[in-house]
């Protein structure tokens, strides 16, 4: 069984969420378990790129799926991806809010 590093996981899992059409199939997820055959029409994709997305999402840990006969379901993996997901639309859709961490920078002209 391959272990991977906290690092190359955190980034596997952004990466998948980096992207328009995989967050929009995380955001139908928000609702609960869905079919493939409910997910594929809310695309305006092939349903092969949209198998691809799906994939990917499953690959990182963000979704999991399940086989019931010929049918494939896929529901979000964990809670957590969901509040990540809203954690970073806070921060796009209300820059405003930011509260920056750490220390305040040294005054100007200092030395590093």
């Amino acid at each position: 069984m391959m272990h991977i590093s906290a690092d190359t996981g955190m980034a596997r899992l952004l990466a998948a969420l980096g992207h328009e059409h995989r967050l929009r199939i995380v955001e139908l997820l928000r609702q609960g378990e869905r079919c493939v055959c409910e997910i594929t029409p809310a695309f305006d994709l092939d349903p092969s790129v949209v198998s691809r997305h799906l994939a990917h999402l499953v690959r990182a840990g963000a979704i999991r799926s399940r086989r019931d006969g010929r049918r494939i379901f896929y529901q979000v993996a964990d809670h957590r991806v969901l509040r990540l997901v809203d954690a970073v639309r806070s921060v796009v859709v209300a820059p405003d809010k930011a509260r920056p961490v750490g220390p305040r920078a040294r005054a100007a002209g200092a030395r590093c």
